[in-house]
């Protein structure tokens, strides 16, 4: 939904306020890295180690490793970390839990 807004699940996430997200391919990348998280992660596991894990998926594999195939709503730009804690922080309905030692 251009640079402004992820949608997961119907659920709108507002993204305006994150200044480096300067393309709607960012965007569209962070709403399916978003939803591959939420697919695969476990509350067993810390997310800091997942995300990391996941961005070097994605060095060695590509964007595809966590977009669909069948994609094709134009290029996704990989955005930087930051902004995917950021926008995963202003998704209220994700039940993600980070582990404390």
């Amino acid at each position: 939904m251009g640079t402004d807004t992820v949608l997961i699940d119907r659920e709108s996430i507002d993204v305006r306020y994150l200044e480096q997200l300067s393309e709607s391919g960012q965007t569209t990348a962070l709403a399916y890295m978003m939803g591959w998280i939420l697919d695969h992660v476990t509350k067993e596991e810390d997310i800091q180690e997942f995300i990391e894990n996941m961005y070097k998926l994605i060095e060695r594999k590509g964007m595809a490793a966590v977009i669909p195939a069948n994609y094709s709503a134009g290029h996704p730009v990989l955005p930087r970390k930051q902004e995917l804690y950021a926008c995963l922080s202003r998704y209220r309905s994700a039940k993600i839990v980070k582990k404390y030692m």
